[in-house]
């Protein structure tokens, strides 16, 4: 794991905005949240090109509401189910803790701190691993590493 360097104001690495592959973590549901029942996460992009701290492991936090709803315009919890590969139109209900340890893609953008000066990266969007490829931060798709199988079932040559 690499070493980043404590910076002032809490600076966390930020990386370049883009489609990266990502892991949901931690679900916590708070009854009490700013604007009603929510779930809070972490958004895990693994170890990637930051902007300031070179290759390092990044982890955004997210939030979304606890109303999980279909129709012209699904919850945020309903696409982010979605895009983690959940049947969601088979489903009556759903725990948010079922999405733990689940993987999507995350496009990622850098948006002004709510918590003083400065930028922060955020999710703007999620999306199906199969939806688009993740370039994680570079300008090209990322390709599986040599001696690793694909990431999915489609990409392989036979």
């Amino acid at each position: 794991m690499g070493v980043v360097q404590k910076t002032e104001g809490g600076d966390f690495p930020r990386v370049d905005t883009g489609m990266y592959d990502a892991v949901i973590r931690k679900p916590t549901d708070n009854p009490q949240g700013k604007y009603g029942p929510e779930v809070k996460f972490e958004v895990d992009l693994g170890t990637v090109d930051t902007l300031e701290h070179g290759v390092a492991p990044v982890t955004l936090i997210d939030y979304c509401s606890l109303k999980f709803s279909a129709g012209e315009k699904p919850s945020k919890l309903y696409r982010i189910a979605q895009a983690c590969g959940f049947d969601v139109e088979n489903l009556d209900e759903f725990d948010s803790d079922w999405l733990d340890g689940k993987k999507c893609r995350v496009f990622v953008e850098a948006s002004p701190s709510t918590k003083g000066p400065g930028m922060h990266n955020a999710v703007k969007s999620y999306s199906g691993r199969r939806a688009q490829p993740a370039t994680n931060g570079t300008d090209t798709p990322v390709a599986p590493k040599a001696g690793q199988p694909p990431a999915d079932d489609d990409d392989l040559p036979f």
